[in-house]
């Protein structure tokens, strides 16, 4: 049997039916289901006589920090998970940039640090910036910010999507564009570092690691009409405030490129299976809806993609 907790990590340990079959809330809640149940659907057909589940277990603004939270604390055995299903990147590269020169390639050593993405992992995250008012650094208003969590029935991001408008908005009115980037190499270590230690996790239970590299709507020469769609690549808190600076087109592709790549390098070493689903699709709106989030034909195609590349390697 297949399980495949796509995207990032559980909510919660056993939420991955619950998940799988909600109502979708959102354009990209929409999208997960529907890739979810394609790649279901495509396996199904093809693979007879075995029993296929797949699992979604995607955690918005999570990263390969959570993910190895994550696996360190689900009970995978219990949960009869044959193979995981990663695809990463687009959240590191965006908290490496938009942390800029606070970012902390050693975040993970710290005990206490490590709590809080414990209780991130299975409830959902909040990140904090040096700019942010001193009354949200409080543990009173972390501890009433987790108990709204805790009280909430259900998480809906936007039902009709209208805070993208606001988003693109506020790259629209960037305080600058950037078009050098900064020294990724240390968020580049940190990141081999965490694949490297989510394989050895999964190795420790016997279950078969895919990774995907992160596709993005990111190229030079993106034209106009595509580029007003875009949101991600800011500094500081950009999605709350306006007047931030943010990345141009063309670094923003550099940079995912070097994540991407890293990600191949390092399960070229491990010989772990990678699927360079980076380089199998369209950077326009017949996959995206923004800056790396699919649509329905987007979430097809990736199903495509994605059962194809099982198949053919019998993984099954």
């Amino acid at each position: 049997m297949l399980r495949w907790i796509g995207g990032t990590v559980f909510r919660a340990a056993y939420e991955t039916v619950k998940t799988a079959n909600s109502k979708a809330k959102s354009a990209k809640g929409s999208a997960v289901l529907f890739l979810r149940g394609v790649t279901q659907a495509i396996l199904k057909r093809d693979i007879q006589g075995q029993k296929i589940w797949v699992g979604n277990g995607g955690v918005s603004g999570t990263t390969t920090r959570h993910h190895l939270i994550a696996l360190q604390h689900l009970p995978l055995r219990e949960m009869k998970i044959n193979a995981l299903i990663l695809l990463t990147g687009i959240n590191d590269l965006s908290i490496r940039l938009s942390h800029d020169k606070d970012y902390d390639p050693n975040f993970m050593d710290n005990p206490e640090v490590k709590k809080e993405l414990l209780y991130q992992t299975f409830t959902g995250t909040y990140h904090l910036y040096p700019e942010d008012p001193f009354y949200k650094k409080t543990s009173i208003w972390q501890m009433l910010r987790k108990a709204k969590q805790m009280l909430s029935r259900e998480h809906i991001e936007d039902e009709d999507g209208r805070i993208y408008i606001t988003w693109r908005e506020h790259r629209r009115r960037a305080a600058e564009i950037r078009d050098a980037l900064p020294d990724l190499s240390s968020a580049l270590e940190e990141y081999a570092r965490n694949i490297n230690l989510i394989i050895d996790l999964a190795q420790e239970e016997s279950i078969r690691m895919i990774f995907m590299t992160q596709p993005t709507m990111w190229r030079a020469g993106l034209p106009q009409n595509l580029d007003a769609l875009l949101w991600l690549g800011g500094v500081g808190d950009f999605q709350k405030e306006s007047g931030k600076p943010y990345y141009s087109v063309t670094a923003l592709a550099q940079a995912m490129k070097a994540y991407n790549d890293t990600l191949l390098r390092v399960c070229r070493e491990r010989r772990i299976d990678c699927l360079d689903l980076a380089s199998n699709l369209e950077k326009d709106t017949t996959v995206f809806y923004d800056d790396v989030h699919f649509n329905e034909s987007g979430a097809r195609k990736v199903a495509e993609v994605l059962s194809r590349y099982i198949l053919e390697r019998n993984h099954f």
